[in-house]
């Protein structure tokens, strides 16, 4: 006989009736933050352990992260044995041999209840007035950066422990910074904050071609680092596709009404690769510039100017640094929330090796998908991966989050899911979660979540203590016979 420790999923269940006026897209992003950014969600355990007899609790920051808190550890948490019916029928009457046979196709135990999210609601409502944040997200995608930015901001607030908090932040991909608009513009949808949360650092290379008056050509290249939103969201690059010119072919009729198949890494590599911007090199800053001499002065369609100004300009984008987690949103929804045409792989794995700049040090750029949120009609519904099942062809491999029930399934199902049917029918996939396959990155993370656990537990910043912590019963165990 053999036991093992097995992870236990919650619904989640809308605001009751005076339990405040929440979005249904934070619920998605909750499951997300629960079970794949573990690190943050053990911190916020803690401190709503450590708080929750404290009624003298004032600030908004510190109330949101309390109810935060118990909401996390109530989603992870076993609920209490309930009475099976096979229990329930020793107790009164043994029913007839018929009914006992139906009751082996069903399940012995009634599935877990809904975990009630109305406090949770209450107390995010006024913090995120109180922090100039919308509180009615678009879609999941800004639903997921909106409660990263405010985990952030509210734990900046912190006295003893803000400055670990920062760090183990970081160390999964969350940061908070300030840029300036045009920068908003090109990796931001434009109504997300200017406060960005899960970032990650790009570097990049702007380069600007201008025709001198004697023909030759005159070269300028500006590099600079960037911070990149979380989720970062990949554009749809339909349009590109449509400009190309397509030569034709006798299959022809046989690729007409074939759906277009499109992944992951390939639209990320390709937005990534050079593409037209606007930049004036004439009055902004430039590293250096070189004289290209041309042979022949005339001009050819390749350097004619559509953007109107003396400057063609490109740029293209590496990753300068890697943290522990990568959200990707995907623009899959057109200005209708109608879903669009393209199919989309999400692949199980995902290679940043050629995305990075020269001089990255890190041994392991690879990332493991653990996580997604659907669109299906007008609903947004996570799916997550069970770490306790090690086959994907094992049913309960992934779990898919519904409001009504929670669904087990296979890991080839949730890709197909994932990837839509096509012809703009849902469900389909709209963010992809990626674990980075690096032990290195999340030990720091846990290390920096003890630090954390042991000041917040005694009032003092680095304070030797045999203080243990455990997220009280947050697994059930699971007695299997040999």
């Amino acid at each position: 006989m053999s036991s093992k420790k097995q992870p236990f999923f919650r619904r989640l269940e809308a605001p009751s009736e005076g339990g405040g006026d929440g979005s249904p897209h934070f619920l998605p992003a909750l499951q997300l933050i629960a079970h794949i950014v573990t690190p943050i969600r053990k911190g916020l355990v803690h401190f709503y352990l450590q708080t929750r007899s404290n009624e003298s609790l004032e600030l908004e920051e510190w109330i949101f992260l309390r109810e935060l808190g118990r909401l996390l550890q109530a989603m992870i948490l076993a609920p209490p044995t309930t009475t099976t019916k096979k229990e329930a029928k020793k107790d009164g009457d043994d029913g007839d041999e018929e009914d006992d046979e139906d009751d082996e196709d069903e399940d012995d135990e009634e599935p877990a209840p809904a975990v009630d999210t109305s406090e949770f609601y209450k107390a995010l409502g006024p913090c995120l007035e109180k922090l100039d944040k919308p509180s009615r997200p678009k879609d999941a995608t800004q639903a997921v950066q909106i409660l990263l930015d405010t985990i952030q901001a509210c734990t900046q607030i912190q006295e003893v422990t803000g400055e670990l908090w920062s760090t183990m932040l970081d160390s999964a991909g969350t940061m908070m910074c300030f840029v300036q608009r045009p920068l908003t513009t090109l990796l931001l949808p434009p109504d997300f904050a200017i406060s960005i949360a899960l970032g990650f650092v790009a570097r990049q290379t702007m380069v600007g071609k201008a025709k001198l008056e004697d023909g030759d050509m005159l070269q300028r290249t500006k590099k600079e680092a960037l911070i990149l939103a979380c989720p970062y969201i990949i554009p749809s690059m339909e349009d590109d596709d449509n400009d190309k010119p397509k030569k034709e072919t006798g299959d022809d009729k046989e690729e007409e009404g074939k759906e277009e198949t499109k992944s992951i890494d390939k639209l990320l590599k390709q937005w990534w690769a050079k593409q037209p911007h606007e930049y004036d090199f004439d009055t902004k800053s430039f590293d250096f510039e070189v004289k290209i001499p041309t042979f022949n002065n005339s001009t050819s369609s390749s350097t004619k100017n559509d953007m109107g100004d003396d400057w063609i300009t490109t740029r293209s984008l590496q990753f300068a640094s890697l943290q522990g987690y990568l959200f990707l949103g995907l623009s899959r929804l057109d200005e209708e929330d109608e879903l669009m045409e393209t199919q989309i792989e999400f692949p199980k794995r995902l290679d940043l090796s050629k995305l990075c700049t020269p001089d990255f040090k890190g041994k392991n750029k690879e990332y493991e998908l653990c996580g997604a949120v659907l669109y299906d009609d007008g609903d947004y519904v996570a799916a997550l991966k069970n770490p306790a099942i090690e086959d994907p062809e094992e049913e309960g491999a992934w779990q898919l989050m519904e409001s009504e029930e929670i669904i087990p399934m296979e890991e080839e199902d949730i890709l197909e899911f994932l990837k839509g049917e096509g012809g703009g029918e849902g469900p389909a996939g709209t963010l992809a979660v990626y674990k980075r396959c690096h032990e290195p990155t999340h030990t720091k993370m846990n290390d920096v979540l003890s630090d954390i656990i042991i000041s917040q537990a005694s009032g003092k910043l680095n304070a030797q203590s045999d203080f243990y912590y455990e997220e009280e019963v947050v697994e059930e165990e699971v007695v299997e016979e040999e």
